[in-house]
C-alpha cells in the first residue's frame, strides 16, 4: 500500500515549488515497474497538486506520466489523513506500507497540553511540520493546519497494530535556518513560521479529533497521554538543522534526495539494504549539493539491516538489459535516471553476455562489446564495436556497465571587493586576476570552468580585501577559504591555487567513489564495522560516529573490520583509506592482499579451500615485533586551534586485486599535480588510481596481465567526527 504525496502549487501564495510533484510520480513509476506482481499486489493512492508544467492544460498529469483519476487527488490535510487513516491502515502482517512525502516542511509551536511530550532539550516546544496544499489558508473562520509530526507518529503507530512493513520517506525540510547560495537553480524545501498567524490549537490535531480516550484526557491536561512509537522506518532528506534542496537534472526538476534514491534503487535493484542504501544516498546528495545529509530513523534498530521495502521489489540480478534492434544497435533499458551520464559527459562502455551467461565467471572474450551513443531518461541506445552484429536467436542481453566517464571539476570564477560579490569588468586588477586564473585551469585537464547558471563543485574568488588582491578558493555554497588564500594576483599564485584545487578535486573525488553500477559485488556482500575502546561494535550509526574529546579524559578510541556476509561471493579484494581533513589520503589501513570470501588456492597437488569471513584494520602493523590479528586501535585528537575535526574511512572492494597505494596523497602543503595528456578511463577508480600525484613511496606492483574475467568493485564508508567537549 503506497500513499505518495507530492506538492509543488500551495494555496497560499509564494510557497510554490516545481520538482515536487515530478518526484512523486516518478516514484510512483518506480514502483509500478519494480514491485513484484505490481498489477495484483500494488495498491496506490497519489495525492498531488498540479504540477507547474500542467496548469497550462488543466490536467494534472501528462503523457509521460499517466494519472488514474480515481487514485490522484488533491495534496490536501483532509485527503492527507484519509490516506493514513483509511486507506493505509488496510495493510496486515504480511503486507508493506510505502509513504513518499515531498513539499515543504516547517516548524510550528506545540500546544501546552502537548508540552510534557517534548524531550527536556525541546525548550521552546517546536515541531516538526509537513506543509499541506491548502495549510494555513481559512476555512470557515479558521486556519487550516499542517500535519504536525505527533500527528504522524500517531497514525504510524495505528498503522503499525496490524505488524506490516512501514517505510517512510520525507523530501522536506525539519529546520529553519539561512544560505548564502549563489545558484538561483536552487531552491530550499522550507517554508518560515514567522510569516505565518496565530497556529491552530489542540482542537485541529487529528488525534483529538479521532480518537475519544485520547481527547479526554488531552481536555483534562492530563501527563498520562502518550503516542506509542509505531514500528517502522523513516528516510530523511538531511538532519533537522539542515535544509532540503530541489535542484535541476537532465530529465527536469527533482528534490536532490529523491532523485537519488531512485537511482540508487534502480542500479542495485531494490537489493540493498536501509543502511547501505541512506550510506550511498548521502553520497551522491553531497556531490551535488551542499549542507544536506540524508538521515534514517528506525524504532527497531535490527531493522535498518533489511532489504528495501522488505522484500517486496522484485529480486532481479543488477544488470541491465538489451534488445538488439538492426545493424548492430540495440536498445539499453537504462538512461539517466538510473545513473548512467549523458552522452556531453563522456563515453559509457558495456559488455553484453547472452541470457545464460554467469556473471562471475565470464571472460570478456566472451561477451560482445558496446558504446552508448544516446541517453534519455529511461533508456540508452547502444553500438556494438568493431562493426560486430548480434547474434541471430538471441531476444536479449545481460549488459555490464565496464567504463563510465569521469567529468572534470566544475568551477566559477567569482570576484569580490571588501565581502561585496562585484562584476568581473568593474575592477581592471580583479578582471586581470580572472584571466591570470582561465590561463591556469586550460592547462589544467582535470577543472573545468563554468558560468552561472551550471552546476558547480567549487567557487574561486578573485577579490580584494583591505586593499590586498587575493585568490581563495571556497566551497559551492560557501564563501570561507578551504585552504589558505594566495595574496597577489599572479600567474604563479593562479597556477598554485588551480593545482590545490585539483588536489582537493581528488580528495573528494575517492571520498565520493561510488560504483553506479554493479554486476556482481552487492552492498550486502560486505560490511565495515566499527569498534569501540570497550571492544563493542557501533551498530546504532548511519555512516557516521561522533567522539567526544574532553580534557583530562583519555582520548577516544575506534578500530575497525571487514567482515563478509556472503560465503558464496568470488574473493573480494578489499583495502580501508584514511581520508584526513588535511586532504591527505592514507590508503593500506588492512592487510596487503586482503581477500574475503570462499577462497580456493593450490599447494603443491592439494588444492584448499576456505572461508575468510573478517579481517582486522592493523591487523599487519607490527608492534615492538608483534602483530595482533584483531587490528590496532586509532586514537583520535585534535589541534588545539579546532573544536572538530572529521576523518572519513573508505572501504573498497573488488573482484581483482589493485594496488590501493596509487590512491595515497599527501597533505595539501606538499600536493602536486599532474599536466599530462588526459589519461583514457576505464571506471572512476581507475581514473583516480592513474591520476595519482607524485609522491615518494608505493609499492611496486609492476605490470599486470588484464583481467581473464569482468572486474567489478564497490564502495562504503564510515565518518568519525571529533568533538571537543566542555
Amino acid at each position: 500500500f503506497g500513499l505518495l504525496i507530492g506538492i509543488d502549487k500551495y494555496d497560499k501564495p509564494g510557497a510554490d515549488l516545481k520538482g515536487c510533484v515530478r518526484d512523486s510520480r516518478e516514484v510512483e513509476r518506480y514502483l509500478r515497474e519494480n514491485v513484484d506482481r505490481a498489477k495484483e499486489r500494488l495498491f496506490l493512492r497519489c495525492l498531488r497538486s498540479m504540477h507547474p508544467d500542467d496548469e497550462a492544460t488543466g490536467q494534472n498529469g501528462d503523457a509521460t506520466h499517466p494519472v488514474a483519476e480515481e487514485t490522484h487527488l488533491p495534496a490536501k490535510r483532509e485527503q492527507i489523513i484519509a490516506g493514513f487513516t483509511r486507506f493505509l491502515t488496510q495493510a496486515g502482517p504480511d503486507d508493506t506500507v510505502f509513504i513518499h512525502y515531498s513539499g515543504h516542511g516547517s516548524t510550528e509551536k506545540r500546544p501546552e497540553e502537548l508540552w510534557h511530550l517534548d524531550p527536556e532539550e525541546n525548550s521552546d516546544h517546536k515541531g516538526e511540520t509537513i506543509i499541506c496544499q491548502d495549510s494555513y489558508t481559512p476555512d470557515n473562520g479558521t486556519l487550516i493546519a499542517p500535519i504536525r509530526d505527533q500527528e504522524i507518529r500517531w497514525m504510524i503507530s495505528n498503522i503499525a497494530k496490524k505488524d506490516p512493513h512501514v517505510v517512510v520517506i520525507m523530501d522536506c525540510c525539519n529546520s529553519s535556518g539561512n544560505t548564502r547560495d549563489f545558484d538561483a537553480e536552487v531552491t530550499v524545501r522550507y517554508t518560515s513560521p514567522e510569516q505565518r498567524a496565530a497556529q491552530p490549537g489542540i482542537e485541529s490535531f487529528v488525534f483529538y479529533q479521532q480518537d475519544d480516550k485520547a481527547r479526554q484526557l488531552l481536555k483534562q491536561k492530563d501527563k498520562s497521554f502518550q503516542i506509542p512509537q509505531g514500528r517502522h522506518l523513516a528516510m530523511y532528506a538531511c538532519h533537522s538543522y539542515e535544509l532540503a534542496k530541489e535542484t535541476g537534472f537532465p530529465e527536469g526538476r527533482f528534490g536532490a534526495f529523491t532523485y537519488y534514491t531512485l537511482q540508487t534503487l534502480r542500479t542495485t535493484r531494490g537489493r540493498v539494504s536501509y543502511r547501505d542504501l541512506i550510506k550511498l544516498v548521502r553520497a551522491k546528495t553531497a556531490a551535488k549539493v551542499s549542507f544536506q545529509s540524508p538521515q534514517y530513523f528506525s524504532p527497531v534498530p535490527e531493522d535498518v539491516d533489511q532489504y528495501f521495502l522488505g522484500g517486496s521489489v522484485a529480486k532481479e540480478v543488477a544488470n541491465y538489459t538489451v534488445t538488439p534492434g538492426a545493424s548492430g544497435r540495440g536498445t539499453l533499458d537504462a538512461g539517466t535516471l538510473h545513473g548512467i551520464l549523458p552522452i556531453e559527459d563522456g563515453t559509457t562502455q558495456l559488455m553484453l553476455y547472452p541470457p545464460d551467461a554467469d556473471l562471475k565467471t565470464a571472460k570478456p572474450s566472451e561477451g560482445l562489446a558496446a558504446t552508448i551513443t544516446a541517453v534519455t531518461a529511461q533508456e540508452s541506445i547502444v553500438e556494438l564495436s568493431d562493426g560486430k552484429q548480434f547474434s541471430e536467436g538471441v531476444t536479449y542481453y545481460k549488459a555490464i556497465v565496464t567504463a563510465a566517464p569521469m567529468p572534470a571539476t566544475r568551477v566559477r570564477i567569482m570576484t569580490e571587493i571588501d565581502e561585496e560579490l562585484v562584476d568581473p569588468t568593474a575592477d581592471a586588477e580583479l578582471a586581470a586576476g580572472v584571466e591570470l586564473l582561465k590561463a591556469a585551469v586550460a592547462k589544467n585537464p582535470f577543472v573545468e570552468l563554468v558560468d552561472g547558471s551550471a552546476d558547480r563543485q567549487f567557487t574561486i574568488f578573485v577579490y580584494r580585501y583591505k586593499g590586498e588582491n587575493k585568490f581563495r578558493i571556497a566551497e559551492r555554497d560557501k564563501t570561507a577559504a578551504m585552504v589558505q588564500p594566495k595574496t597577489g594576483l599572479t600567474a604563479a599564485n593562479a597556477n598554485k591555487l588551480v593545482d590545490e584545487l585539483a588536489h582537493i578535486s581528488r580528495w573528494e573525488r575517492t571520498l565520493h567513489l561510488e560504483n553506479d553500477h554493479p554486476a556482481i559485488i552487492q552492498p550486502s556482500d560486505l560490511s565495515l564495522i566499527a569498534i569501540d575502546a570497550d571492544g563493542n561494535e557501533i551498530k546504532k550509526h548511519s555512516g557516521e560516529i561522533v567522539l567526544h574529546l574532553k580534557e583530562g579524559e583519555p582520548k577516544p578510541r575506534l578500530k575497525f573490520k571487514v567482515v563478509a556476509n556472503n560465503t558464496d561471493q568470488v574473493p573480494l579484494y578489499c583495502d580501508l583509506i584514511h581520508l584526513k581533513s588535511d586532504f591527505g589520503i592514507a590508503p593500506g589501513l588492512l592487510p596487503p592482499d586482503t581477500h574475503l570470501g570462499r577462497i580456493s588456492f593450490q599447494e603443491g597437488r592439494r588444492r584448499t579451500e576456505r572461508d575468510q569471513l573478517e579481517v582486522y584494520a592493523g591487523a599487519h602493523v607490527s608492534v615492538r615485533g608483534k602483530t595482533d590479528p584483531l587490528g590496532l586501535y586509532l586514537t583520535f585528537s585534535l589541534p588545539e586551534d579546532k573544536n572538530e575535526d572529521t576523518d572519513h574511512f573508505k572501504l573498497i572492494a573488488s573482484t581483482e586485486q589493485f594496488d590501493p597505494m596509487h590512491l595515497w596523497q599527501a597533505s595539501l602543503e606538499r600536493a602536486t599535480s599532474h599536466r599530462g595528456e588526459t589519461p583514457k578511463v576505464k571506471s572512476p577508480l581507475d581514473a583516480l588510481m592513474r591520476t595519482v600525484a607524485t609522491r615518494s613511496a608505493s609499492f611496486d606492483t609492476g605490470e599486470e596481465a588484464p583481467a581473464e574475467r569482468v572486474t567489478d568493485w564497490w564502495t562504503t564508508h564510515i565518518t568519525v567526527r571529533t568533538v571537543r567537549k566542555e
